[in-house]
C-alpha cells in the first residue's frame, strides 16, 4: 500500500531565487510556510507536498543546488 501521508522538506531560498521557487510552487499548487529569515539574503520556508509531488520537490531542490554551485564557482573567479 502506497503512503499518502502529506510530507514536507524545509528550504533555505536565496532572494534571488524567490520569483522562480514561488512560481513552481505555485504551479504545482505545494502549500508554503515561512519559516524564519535567518539573514538578508535568504528565507527558510517549509513545502507541505504529497508523495506524488516529490519530483516537483526534487526540482525545487536542484533548483537551488543549481544556485549555490554557480555562486560558489563566481566566488572562486574572484
Amino acid at each position: 500500500m502506497a503512503n499518502n501521508n502529506p510530507r514536507s522538506r524545509k528550504f533555505d531560498v536565496p532572494t534571488q531565487l524567490l520569483a522562480e521557487f514561488f512560481t513552481a510552487t505555485d504551479e504545482y499548487e505545494l502549500e508554503i510556510e515561512l519559516v524564519e529569515i535567518p539573514d538578508p539574503d535568504t528565507l527558510c520556508v517549509e513545502v507541505s507536498y504529497h508523495p506524488s509531488q516529490r519530483d516537483v520537490v526534487m526540482n525545487l531542490i536542484e533548483l537551488i543546488d543549481e544556485y549555490e554551485q554557480e555562486e560558489d564557482d563566481d566566488e572562486n573567479d574572484d
